[in-house]
């Protein structure tokens, strides 16, 4: 249970966009992993820890905009889980389009391994049903809209468009987050249809608590009047989250520094 809890806590530090308490998080959870969890589980539990913690450790690092870090650990993240590696292969291609779009396309080798592997996955599910929640679909489908965006790929802006229907029709599902932010790449990329659902989208994000990524995006779209309510609601939702966190003092969250969303990532 104590280690269900550190890893709830670490990803919700990770969406307040407290890297550094969710790094700390992340180290207890390790931590217990060695003291605690080694001597009552198995070997195949202790692989599947040391897989979250990848995870998390990737999107940490990936909050403080080290690159090059969070494209190493998804990667070792995805050597754990080679025979599924959907989830793992749109986090890559996620991360490549934005070290690109802020660095310059270094690696232009690795970024298009990736983003083939993706269409590849995308053109194989083609054909098979969506499951209910967050599908690997919508983060293969999210990953290469933020390329097309960010790289003004028309090609694959074509390729994510096919799935226009299905992206409609889960803009208003139970947790619309990911697919919200197709919608909303695809506005960025100045694809009209993109455009035509890009209020619905941002209602999508506000309504789902999504309130860092909602001003982060309507931001980068130049919507003065949605960013500064966004960013005033994530504010709200952090600062009483923290008021529940205050007791955790190992966390060294005291103060909380201010976002500027035109420089945040929308996770």
């Amino acid at each position: 249970m104590r280690a269900k809890a550190l890893g709830l806590l670490t990803n919700l530090l990770i969406d307040l966009c407290l890297p550094e308490a969710a790094a700390k998080a992340v180290e207890a959870h390790e931590r217990l992993s060695e003291q605690e969890l080694s001597s009552v589980q198995t070997q195949t539990t202790l692989s599947e820890n040391e897989f979250k913690r990848l995870d998390w450790k990737a999107r940490i690092a990936f909050r403080n905009g080290e690159w090059e870090k969070a494209i190493y650990l998804m990667g070792r993240k995805r050597a754990l889980n080679p025979d599924v590696p959907a989830r793992e292969t749109a986090w890559l291609l996620y991360f490549h389009a934005w070290k690109h779009h802020r660095q310059g396309l270094t690696d232009p080798s690795a970024a298009q391994k990736w983003r083939d592997e993706a269409i590849a996955l995308l053109t194989a599910r083609a054909s098979h049903p969506i499951g209910e929640g967050n599908d690997d679909t919508v983060y293969l489908l999210r990953a290469l809209a933020c390329w097309a965006a960010l790289m003004h790929d028309k090609t694959d802006l074509e390729v994510v468009c096919r799935w226009s229907e299905i992206i409609e029709s889960r803009v208003s599902a139970i947790d619309p987050g990911p697919w919200a932010f197709v919608v909303l790449y695809l506005a960025l990329a100045g694809d009209s249809w993109g455009r035509k659902l890009q209020e619905q989208a941002f209602a999508a994000l506000e309504t789902s608590g999504y309130f860092l990524e909602a001003a982060a995006f309507a931001a980068r779209c130049h919507r003065t009047d949605l960013a500064p309510r966004y960013l005033e609601r994530f504010y709200r939702h952090r600062d009483l989250a923290l008021e529940h966190l205050s007791g955790l003092d190992w966390l060294g969250v005291t103060t909380a520094a201010p976002v500027d969303p035109a420089t945040v990532v929308p996770m």
